[in-house]
């Protein structure tokens, strides 16, 4: 089996989920001997390049801003500029594009050239904002600050540009059947749902406090994820529960906007800022993680963050938005709160806090839950039957 991974949008310190996830896919795959080539716009950073010891990559283009608003557009371009000097006889037998999300499909059919004969397969790792949210957003924030993007980018508005795109592709990968719902303008054989997996970090959570709880938020910090409700939420029960929040954000661009944010909601004696972390460290140590999310867009679909937590058993109180609503069992390995609702956090926050035992509970059903459905191991396997299945069906493709 010959498979190339390559990605428009990729972090190259392996950060973000997505480029995680893409580099541990393939390099798994090899281990189940497997021919896997890494086609990413940059090398990754030197302080991770044992991450893909021993893996064949290629960079199409030079490392550009990850952070840029035009990156995907360029580096898609330059992919096909690339793919044009490509030689048809070293053509792997599945190409598989991972894509932030579904206008991707859309560029790469514009600007990849046609006459690849490899099966062209793609994930998308975002599900799009719905009508329903569309409209909700505005009024949940008050404004448009933070969300434009949204709109411009990734939003139902572009059906018909992600239908014409999706004709490029022979297959579609989503992680949740929520996303496959989303894209019920596919012949439903055409996509397959194959969920995020992560690493095993081993049952090491150390006791859960009642006396000193620590809160965890790790993820970034636009509008969208929800942080002004958290803080308006912690404000409310600071007089009543001691807890300390953590938040880690690998990014600190708008540290300051968030420094002041907390200080207007009066939590800076209980708040610790911290930027590049190991997640699963943070979350050993810590008794709750929240997230806030005002929608599913804005973030992968099972994001990473909820898995982890799954994996080393550290309860969650989570907005009840599609995205999660499929992953976490409410009541059972977490605790979900209609989104963009301050009373309903806080008294979630509240009551796990004041319940150590429930606590241990629901972080033991966590692990047998991660066990069971969202192991790095499940990922890579399901995987590995798509591109089998695939190629026993395929003719050769022009």
């Amino acid at each position: 089996m010959n498979v190339l991974f390559t990605v428009s949008n990729f972090k190259n310190n392996l950060l973000e989920a997505a480029s995680n996830s893409i580099v541990k896919l393939a390099r798994e795959l090899k281990n189940k001997q497997a021919d896997t080539t890494l086609l990413i716009p940059g090398p990754p950073t030197p302080s991770n390049m044992d991450e893909v010891t021993g893996l064949s990559w290629i960079s199409f283009t030079n490392e550009s801003d990850y952070h840029s608003r035009v990156r995907v557009l360029k580096n898609i371009m330059a992919m096909g500029r690339f793919w044009r000097s490509w030689p048809l006889t070293r053509e792997p037998e599945i190409i598989h594009f991972h894509l932030g999300n579904l206008l991707e499909m859309f560029l790469l059919r514009l600007f990849i050239p046609k006459r690849r004969h490899g099966l062209r397969v793609a994930t998308i790792w975002q599900p799009y904002l719905g009508v329903g949210e569309s409209l909700r957003l505005p009024w949940q924030l008050g404004r448009l600050g933070g969300l434009f993007h949204h709109y411009l980018f990734n939003s139902w508005l572009h059906w018909p540009l992600y239908w014409f795109g999706a004709l490029f592709f022979h297959h579609l990968v989503v992680a949740s059947h929520f996303q496959k719902k989303q894209l019920s303008f596919l012949d439903p054989a055409r996509v397959t749902v194959i969920t995020n997996g992560v690493a095993d970090p081993g049952p090491r959570k150390r006791p859960f406090l009642a006396t000193e709880p620590a809160i965890l938020y790790l993820g970034h910090a636009t509008p969208i994820k929800g942080l002004a409700v958290l803080f308006h939420a912690l404000a409310a029960i600071r007089d009543h529960q001691s807890f300390t929040l953590t938040l880690a954000m690998s990014d600190f661009g708008c540290q300051k906007t968030i420094m002041n944010q907390v200080a207007q909601a009066g939590l800076t004696d209980r708040v610790i800022f911290k930027g590049e972390v190991d997640s699963f460290q943070e979350m050993h140590n810590h008794d709750l993680l929240v997230l806030p999310l005002r929608a599913s867009v804005g973030t992968a679909c099972f994001p990473n963050v909820a898995l982890e937590a799954l994996a080393t058993g550290l309860p969650m109180v989570a907005s009840r938005v599609d995205s999660l609503a499929e992953l976490i069992q409410h009541g059972k390995t977490g605790i979900l709160v209609p989104p963009n609702d301050t009373t309903a956090l806080a008294d979630a926050i509240l009551d796990l806090l004041r319940s150590p035992d429930h606590l241990t509970t629901m972080s033991q059903k966590q692990r047998s839950v991660f066990l069971e459905k969202y192991t790095l191991a499940a990922f890579v396997e399901n995987h590995a039957a798509l591109y089998r299945r695939l190629l026993s069906e395929s003719s050769p493709v022009v």
